[in-house]
């Protein structure tokens, strides 16, 4: 039903999905997930309809955060399909896809998706750019410059840095605040 090709299916399916996601404090890990997050995961990367992409993006991170350190083998694939849909102007839609990535990034190390982080600070987007940067700000907010390791400040520094050239003034900002946030 997830990959249904009516949206109105995927919305339904969605639906059912999402209340079971959200309202569970804590999930056991036992079990494979792949089955429901990659279907999700593709959701949010391709589909045209908004609203079926933020019920998915809302049952990621719910999903993120009752499993906690267990989504780890499934955050890589939600913060990357998260990134690319950062495109998106809606408010509410950046808003919720912020929420799902900082569930999914608690549950990894950086330096997991620190090359995905990379590549979209250099999409051709300013949109993308102006968000993952606010993504590492708040990255930065929740860590410690210490704990993350030199190979990775060393890949990301340099692509922050670029964004101070950016022509969009909101780009130039985000990407001051991030290095800058980390203590």
């Amino acid at each position: 039903m997830l990959m249904d090709k009516s949206w109105k299916v995927r919305k339904e399916a969605l639906d059912i999905l999402l209340p079971l996601a959200q309202g569970t404090i804590k999930i056991e890990p036992n079990s494979d997930f792949g089955s429901v997050i990659t279907p999700l995961s593709k959701i949010v990367a391709k589909d045209a309809n908004i609203v079926v992409v933020q019920l998915a993006v809302k049952c990621l991170g719910g999903i993120a955060n009752g499993l906690r350190k267990g989504y780890g083998q499934y955050a890589r694939e939600t913060i990357i399909a998260c990134l690319s849909k950062y495109k998106e102007k809606k408010v509410a839609v950046v808003a919720v896809l912020s929420e799902c990535l900082d569930s999914a990034v608690d549950t990894i190390k950086f330096e997991t998706v620190s090359e995905g982080v990379i590549e979209s600070l250099g999409d051709k987007n300013p949109a993308v750019r102006q968000e993952t940067a606010n993504f590492t700000v708040r990255l930065f907010q929740r860590v410690k410059a210490t704990s993350l390791p030199k190979n990775v400040m060393k890949a990301l520094c340099p692509a922050l840095k670029k964004l101070l050239d950016d022509t969009v003034g909101s780009v130039r900002d985000a990407g001051g605040w991030s290095p800058g946030d980390s203590h």
